[in-house]
């Protein structure tokens, strides 16, 4: 099964080894995204019954015995909460910086390496379509110099092989967008949830802050426009 599977994809030369090679890289990717995505994970609801409790307390130790923020210690929110109420203490001006930093790191540990699913998604169709087309070409000139002695059936073969490179660009493709969009999903959400997060504790802890409400809109647009750019970019 394997030899046969391996001399599929040499009749469709060089371009099908390559789109093979991209579809291991996207696969090696999704799994390593998805282990980190899962690394992350976070009970939002649990979390949110947390910070309340640690409002209502206004007990700072809660952050290091709450079971609920020692369970999703790696997740984006509970990194932001323990940052938020490490360093509420600064300014306005450093406060605002240092939580767009914090904010803007970790949403970019989310998006690493993602854009490459784009990319190869939109890439490896291309590639499939030139090998066919060179495949074609091939065939063409075959056809040319057998003259009259061409048939349909050898044409028709050259065809089917030339069309190898094409099944596998879309082989390449398809999942490659697939895994991009439910990616890009979970990214938009937990997006989101940093912006619920941020506003809880600004209404909480930051009066001055709250009350400015450029800061908040600031804050929001930030973390909302950068969720996108992920897709703006293609």
């Amino acid at each position: 099964m394997l030899l046969e599977i391996i001399d599929f994809i040499n009749k469709g030369g060089l371009i099908s080894w390559i789109l093979i090679a991209a579809y291991i890289f996207i696969m090696s990717i999704s799994l390593e995204r998805l282990i980190f995505f899962v690394k992350t994970k976070v009970n939002f609801y649990q979390i949110n019954t947390s910070l309340q409790k640690l409002i209502n307390d206004t007990n700072i130790s809660l952050l290091k015995t709450d079971k609920n923020f020692l369970k999703y210690k790696n997740s984006q929110c509970v990194k932001l909460i323990n940052y938020y109420m490490e360093n509420k203490h600064l300014n306005k001006e450093q406060f605002n910086e240092a939580l767009d930093r914090e904010a803007f790191s970790e949403i970019s540990q989310m998006e690493k390496g993602v854009w490459i699913l784009s990319q190869i998604g939109h890439i490896a169709p291309l590639l499939g379509l030139l090998g066919t087309v060179i495949g074609l070409i091939e065939s063409f000139q075959i056809m040319a110099a057998l003259g009259a002695e061409a048939d349909v059936a050898s044409f028709a073969s050259g065809i089917w092989v030339a069309m190898i490179t094409t099944a596998i660009g879309l082989t390449v493709a398809i999942p490659s967008f697939f895994i991009f969009r439910i990616f890009e999903q979970v990214i938009e959400k937990r997006s989101k949830q940093i912006t619920n997060i941020i506003s809880i504790l600004n209404q909480n802890y930051c009066s001055e802050c709250f009350n400015d409400s450029d800061y908040i809109k600031k804050h929001s647009s930030f973390i909302k426009e950068d969720s996108e750019d992920i897709h703006e970019s293609f």
